[in-house]
């Protein structure tokens, strides 16, 4: 394997890493605010919506990245595009909300997620496109 493949899977596992620490700074942060205002936090909504929006396509990124970059499968590649995309459109729809969540890490985490998913996919292109030639 050489360094581009290494490559494109660290940026795919750190991906998904980064999609674990968005849940559990959602969590933490969420059960923080429910405890200030006195209220019940809701965990399985909030794992849910969490797991959907950022667990799931980051955890698809770095499966691809995996198909993609050990086992030479293109349809990796497909995988970790689609899953991208997913990243960046959930990063646009949640723009406003990133903005005023201006004091908390998630905002940093969600840009930082987003870019780690579009490096994945661009050093996937560039493996693609040095392997045809």
């Amino acid at each position: 394997m050489n360094f581009l493949r290494r490559l494109e899977l660290s940026c795919g596992g750190v991906t998904a890493v980064l999609g674990l620490l968005i849940l559990l700074i959602l969590i933490l942060e969420g059960q923080q605010d429910a405890q200030l205002l006195e209220r019940e936090f809701p965990l399985y909504q909030t794992i849910l919506v969490g797991s959907l929006f950022y667990v799931l396509p980051s955890s698809f990124v770095f499966i691809g990245s995996y198909l993609h970059a050990v086992k030479q499968n293109l349809g990796g590649q497909i995988v970790l595009i689609a899953a991208s995309l997913w990243n960046v459109i959930v990063f646009l729809l949640l723009l406003v909300p990133l903005v005023w969540a201006a004091a908390s890490l998630w905002p940093l985490l969600s840009i930082l997620l987003t870019v780690f998913a579009i490096s994945t996919s661009a050093i996937s292109v560039v493996v693609q496109v040095r392997r045809v030639r």
